[in-house]
């Protein structure tokens, strides 16, 4: 029953139905045989089978004769599985090519919309891990991100999640300086060990729940408690820059 059901997993992960897997597996089962024993082994209606052995016939696993007028089916030899993968395989790099040629128009609409909408709001790790890899993209190798407050809470229920965005920026050449809440101060001295990462501390008395992150021309800020993340986006340039001074400062005034 365990091999059944990991054989039906694999046939389904290389994109065939439940349907379909059925079907193919008992036809290699039974060897040559018309739809009654198939219905019968597969436990798929008569009404279902033809159109899965059509489809089946389809990417080449399966074919008929034609014996005393009644149509035999078999599955193909096994190796037709490979075929069947490459074939997909080429099609999926034919549909990735054509994606890549759509991809600058899709970019500049993408930018032109999130330039007319000012100021968003995301709710959740998901929107906040997507919002964030996007304005990513306004940064270059060389420049900076600057971050004002890492809430504790936000790292040790997202820790993983946030070194992975940590990897992307690594990989761009992007680098970092953060102001942490000083009880935050364990995963203060993990991000020390990154790459192109800087790190101070906020005093004493100041702990926040919420935290400023700067982009180039865009800023997000971010709010976090047991129950919701929420995030704001401001896209204005001006704005970005006052923030920057603001960071500036505060840098200096920091504890290493």
């Amino acid at each position: 029953m365990f091999m059944k059901c990991m054989e039906s997993q694999i046939f389904e992960k290389i994109g065939m139905t439940k349907g379909e897997t059925k079907v193919y597996l008992s036809l290699l089962k039974l060897g040559e045989c018309t739809i009654t024993p198939l219905v019968r082994d597969s436990k798929v209606s008569k009404s279902k089978v033809y159109d899965l052995l059509v489809k089946l016939v389809d990417k080449g696993l399966a074919g008929y004769i034609i014996k005393e007028k009644k149509r035999i089916f078999r599955a193909s030899d096994p190796i037709k599985l490979i075929d069947y993968l490459e074939k997909k395989e080429k099609e999926f790099l034919i549909e990735k090519k054509e994606v890549e040629k759509l991809m600058p128009f899709l970019r500049s609409k993408a930018q032109e919309m999130m330039e007319k909408q000012r100021a968003i709001i995301y709710e959740g790790i998901n929107g906040y891990e997507t919002i964030r890899e996007e304005l990513l993209l306004e940064l270059q190798a060389g420049e900076q991100l600057l971050v004002i407050g890492a809430p504790v809470l936000a790292n040790i229920k997202y820790d993983k999640r946030l070194l992975e965005f940590h990897k992307k920026r690594e990989k761009k050449k992007v680098g970092m300086k953060i102001i942490y809440n000083l009880n935050a101060r364990k995963f203060a001295e993990r991000r020390k060990k990154l790459r192109l990462t800087k790190v101070k501390f906020m005093h004493e008395n100041v702990i926040t729940p919420s935290w400023i992150e700067i982009f180039r021309k865009s800023i997000l800020i971010g709010v976090i408690s047991e129950d919701y993340l929420f995030c704001f986006i401001i896209q204005d340039q001006r704005v970005a820059n006052s923030f920057k001074s603001y960071f500036n400062l505060l840098w200096k005034l920091a504890k290493k």
